[in-house]
């Protein structure tokens, strides 16, 4: 097995067993680096890549989105969810033109995002409250 085959499994075997809040740090995470990849691509003019991360950001953005309960979350809920859509329509400008410098808004969302999502995880387990969404393979993921 390659190193990249060993590294792909575990991330693999972490998200199974990951909880609900590490599995959205997760995926802030991989849209990030996703984003980077893109904006890299585009600079190298390697269009195939480019397409793939783009692609692989805006699953990541789709996932989010799906994780929403609207219901539930009510207008925080209905913000992210117009935040979300306007970073997939940037995306698929940056796409089109192949403009590294419209990804940029997006990467500082996604940032600004998962901060305050490790943040909220944080105060929550200060408080007791994160304990039944927590398993052993989440640890490593929630402390970042």
């Amino acid at each position: 097995m390659k190193l990249n085959d060993t590294s792909a499994h575990y991330k693999a075997k972490d998200a199974l067993t990951a909880s609900q809040p590490a599995l959205i740090l997760m995926t802030y995470d991989a849209a990030l680096r996703f984003m980077a990849e893109a904006q890299t691509y585009m600079k190298e003019g390697n269009i195939a890549a480019k397409g793939t991360a783009i692609e692989s950001a805006f699953a990541c953005i789709t996932e989010l989105r799906r994780a929403l309960d609207m219901k539930k979350g009510g207008d925080i809920a209905t913000s992210l969810s117009t935040l979300y859509d306007f970073m997939t329509a940037q995306i698929t400008r940056a796409n089109f033109a192949n403009d590294p410098a419209l990804l940029e808004p997006v990467r500082k969302s996604l940032k600004t995002l998962r901060m305050g999502w490790q943040e909220a995880i944080e105060k929550l387990r200060k408080q007791g409250q994160l304990a039944e969404f927590e398993t052993p393979q989440s640890q490593g993921v929630l402390a970042r």
